[in-house]
């Protein structure tokens, strides 16, 4: 990973925070983009297209189930 703003470590850092506090969660890094990642989510959607559409099924599907 190599987001100039945040590099490699905090993003960790913070997922683990929030694992910590009782936070549920699963922490996917992307693919390297160009010479900065961080604009990644406009500049390659593709790469974060799955695991976001799987995020989706499983808290939308069980939110669904809940109703």
């Amino acid at each position: 990973m190599h987001d100039q703003f945040w590099g490699p470590t905090i993003p960790r850092a913070w997922f683990k925070a929030f694992v910590d506090k009782g936070g549920n969660g699963k922490f996917v890094q992307l693919p390297p983009y160009k010479e900065n990642g961080h604009p990644i989510f406009t500049g390659n959607p593709a790469a974060w297209k799955v695991p976001f559409e799987e995020f989706l099924a499983s808290c939308c599907a069980a939110a669904a189930r809940a109703k």
